[in-house]
């Protein structure tokens, strides 16, 4: 994590540089106009640190990164990180009940950020990428909507945890583009089928690991008035908790051990997948420790 939030913390000087030498040509080069600028875009950048260090953003980054261990193409993390930045602050512009004065900071550092983002000169292959990332991130929210709705009208705890499932399965393709990025940069022999089956038990990772953010946040989403998947199905107390968030997380522990017992090509590949799977196993029993400690029991 340090090192992602200094890799992060480092691209503040390019910004201020960039902005500094704009404001010079346009004769804006006072020392109080510098003064105010070197402080906004240093609390802009220091409020996304600060909810990454805080456990309220999760960073993708880190995930992928400690997947791919000595795999992970550590060159081309700024990419990674900046189009983590991005999305964390979509994310809380539409989720968020925020004021004036943090919004003007969110769409900042969304535009410093975006500027850097373009400074790294993405590959055309990462263009795409995040093309279709961002079309995920709108059906994400289309579908979410729709299945949360069929939870509201359900009572069978085997509906709920189906229903469940597609929902989280949406929800973890926002990892995709940071295993995809990882794979172009890192695999020579590149292999369509292993970079599947990668994105998959990463998918089902970032299920649990989305699932174990929401029960953490029961306590802030409703001092804020937020409502997920996972507040509403405890809220209505319907069914038993405990046995609902255990059954979410087998199925993916389990479909993520077929993954790991495949063939694989490459010893290479072998690495994100057998560490995709101990994280879920880490996450589950996580979230097993959470529910418990909630008295769901």
């Amino acid at each position: 994590m340090q090192k992602i939030i200094k890799t992060y913390k480092e691209g503040l000087g390019k910004s201020l540089n960039e902005v500094n030498q704009l404001l010079e040509k346009k004769g804006m080069d006072d020392s109080g106009i510098k003064n105010y600028c070197d402080e906004i875009l240093s609390l802009s950048c220091e409020n996304i640190a600060k909810k990454w260090l805080a456990g309220r953003k999760y960073l993708r980054t880190l995930f992928v990164r400690e997947a791919f261990a000595s795999f992970y193409p550590e060159k081309n993390i700024k990419i990674s990180i900046y189009t983590d930045t991005i999305v964390n602050i979509l994310d809380d512009l539409l989720d968020e009940e925020i004021n004036s004065e943090e919004k003007k900071l969110y769409i900042l550092e969304l535009l410093r950020v975006f500027s850097l983002y373009n400074y790294e000169h993405p590959s055309k292959e990462v263009q795409t990428y995040l093309g279709n990332y961002l079309n995920k991130l709108i059906s994400l929210a289309i579908v979410e909507d729709h299945y949360k709705n069929l939870i509201d009208g359900e009572d069978e705890i085997k509906k709920i945890v189906s229903y469940s499932i597609k929902v989280l399965d949406c929800r973890s393709m926002d990892i995709d583009i940071f295993n995809e990025m990882a794979i172009l940069y890192n695999y020579n022999n590149y292999n369509s089928i292993e970079e599947e089956k990668i994105k998959k038990i990463g998918r089902m990772f970032r299920a649990v690991n989305i699932m174990k953010k929401d029960i953490e946040d029961l306590d802030y989403d409703k001092e804020t008035g937020q409502e997920s998947m996972v507040s509403k199905i405890k809220d209505r107390g319907k069914i038993d908790f405990y046995k609902y968030v255990l059954a979410v997380s087998d199925y993916y522990l389990n479909e993520a051990d077929k993954i790991r017992t495949m063939k694989l090509a490459d010893a290479a590949y072998e690495v994100p997948v057998n560490n995709f799977y101990n994280m879920i196993g880490r996450d589950k029993n996580k979230i097993i420790e959470l529910v418990k400690r909630r008295c769901c029991l």
